[in-house]
């Protein structure tokens, strides 16, 4: 199925953007296929999250997972349908424990985002960006804007999980967002790659 559909966009970007190098086509051509892994995934997502009645749960989990993945890179599947699969079986799995643990944790939420924060201000210092064997990063100003990028938008989740305490909003939400932070976390660790078969390439770039 893959082939099938690097085939028909290889054919489209070529068809409609002719006067373009070929480099310059690859370029479009990846991010089009990035955009209907995209749109499969979450079709995929939404359907069986929604099926066991956690799709607002499911969403959180994958929305925190992937604003920060946005700019940190991470490990991916070797085919969309594997993407796919994944991403249902993670997201849709976080999303029933923190159905099931949220009642449990209620006393220790602040504490709770205080660490996983913690911890996140760490590993993105020390792993992120990281990218992967169809897309590494080779450039310097690149790598540090991804990582200045990364903890941005990591201080950005933290004022808004610590305002959704504040305002005591409902803890399954709160755990949830945790728990996709804490996924894109581990997908930053060479232990990921090994787990999903993909080399792990830590940026090098050239000064």
């Amino acid at each position: 199925m893959d082939d099938k559909i690097k085939l028909v966009t290889n054919k489209l970007i070529t068809y409609l953007y002719p006067e373009l190098k070929k480099e310059q086509q690859e370029v479009l051509i990846y991010g089009l296929l990035i955009m209907i892994s995209f749109i499969i995934d979450c079709l995929a997502l939404i359907i069986v999250a929604y099926l066991f009645d956690i799709l607002t749960l499911a969403l959180t989990v994958a929305v925190s997972a992937s604003l920060i993945k946005i700019f940190s890179g991470g490990v991916h599947a070797s085919s969309m349908i594997r993407c796919a699969v994944s991403g249902v079986v993670v997201f849709t799995g976080l999303a029933l424990l923190a159905e099931k643990i949220a009642v449990v944790i209620v006393p220790y939420i602040l504490s709770l985002v205080i660490l996983v924060f913690s911890l996140a201000v760490i590993m993105l210092y020390f792993y992120a960006p990281v990218g992967v064997k169809e897309k590494p990063i080779k450039n310097q100003d690149k790598y540090f804007k991804l990582k200045k990028y990364s903890l941005g938008m990591l201080i950005i989740l933290a004022s808004i999980y610590l305002l959704l305490v504040i305002k005591g909003v409902s803890t399954q939400f709160i755990v949830a967002g945790l728990l996709g932070l804490i996924w894109q976390l581990f997908s930053l660790t060479p232990l990921a790659y090994c787990l999903f078969g993909r080399q792990y390439l830590k940026a090098e770039y050239n000064n």
